[in-house]
């Protein structure tokens, strides 16, 4: 009767312990696929900042060229504005000029 109860004792040990073995292989499966979705998070917010930050420099490059556009447009238009004024400053000499040449005819005459 002692052998039974220390065959049974045994058996219900074995048992045990390969209950245990299981949940222990199952507790590291749920770890390691655990580690594989913190590193694919980590991945994720690395890509993220990364794009966050080629974002930022995209948006920053855009305001400089917007703001360089913004001052070719000035220094255009006041070269038209110059341009026109200069053009009505020689329109007013060649007119003068026409006006000189004709007294001068007529006082050569």
């Amino acid at each position: 009767h002692e052998l039974d109860s220390t065959s049974v004792k045994l058996s219900w040990s074995k048992e045990v312990a390969e209950t245990r073995a299981r949940e222990a292989e199952r507790l590291h499966s749920i770890d390691d696929q655990n580690r594989s979705s913190l590193s694919n998070l980590l991945r994720a917010v690395e890509a993220s900042k990364s794009d966050a930050r080629d974002s930022s420099r995209a948006a920053q490059t855009e305001a400089r060229l917007r703001a360089e556009v913004n001052s070719l447009r000035e220094q255009r238009d006041k070269a038209i504005s110059d341009i026109a004024e200069y053009r009505r400053k020689l329109s007013l000499i060649e007119n003068e000029l026409r006006i000189e040449k004709s007294k001068l005819n007529r006082a050569m005459q």
